[in-house]
């Protein structure tokens, strides 16, 4: 990679200073000075978000690396990507079922670096909660397709019946079981 990558520790290191900012907000007594203040969190803060956004995009870049070179059987071996769980909040469950209709206790969020696990404490809420957002609308795109998927198979279904073909209709609802008793090819 050309540019050096961020550490967990750089990333936690601008979010304990920004949290720090922030505290200090309570202490200011003059407008023009929390005026200033505010602004300096807020840049803080697009830091922050651009160092997780470059951790996360090299992590993934050095993951495709590292897989890129292993074999097939390796790949087996390492499993899948490490992740997160992380309990939303009353007002996120409420947010993201407002905006999806999903109601989500909790958001798995990739964790390849062990990254947000040691930065729990400092976790950004509006973060977690475009990930339980994205989660919540991948989820509506997937039940839409099986109902999509359900629908066709009805249609066939019924059309196969009209026929009033006995044989033809045990063989069509033999191999329909058989169809829903396998996963959807993605």
């Amino acid at each position: 990679m050309a540019r050096d990558m961020p550490s967990p520790d750089d990333l936690l290191r601008e979010q304990q200073a920004m949290q720090l900012m922030a505290e200090q907000l309570n202490n200011i007594d003059d407008a023009e000075q929390l005026l200033q203040a505010v602004a300096m969190v807020q840049e803080q803060g697009k830091l922050v978000e651009a160092l997780a956004k470059q951790f996360e995009d090299d992590m993934a870049a050095y993951e495709d690396e590292v897989k890129a070179e292993l074999t097939e059987e390796q790949l087996e071996q390492l499993g899948p990507t490490p992740r997160v769980e992380v309990v939303l909040t009353p007002q996120q469950r409420a947010r993201v079922q407002e905006e999806t209709g999903v109601d989500m206790t909790s958001v798995k969020i990739p964790d390849p670096g062990g990254m947000m696990t040691r930065g729990m404490r400092q976790a950004s809420p509006p973060e977690i909660e475009a990930h339980a957002l994205k989660q919540a609308e991948e989820f509506n795109v997937m039940v839409a397709a099986h109902q999509q998927r359900m629908a066709e198979i009805q249609k066939i279904r019924d059309e196969i019946h009209a026929t009033e073909d006995e044989e033809l209709i045990a063989k069509a609802e033999a191999l329909i079981a058989e169809m829903l008793a396998e996963p959807p090819k993605t």
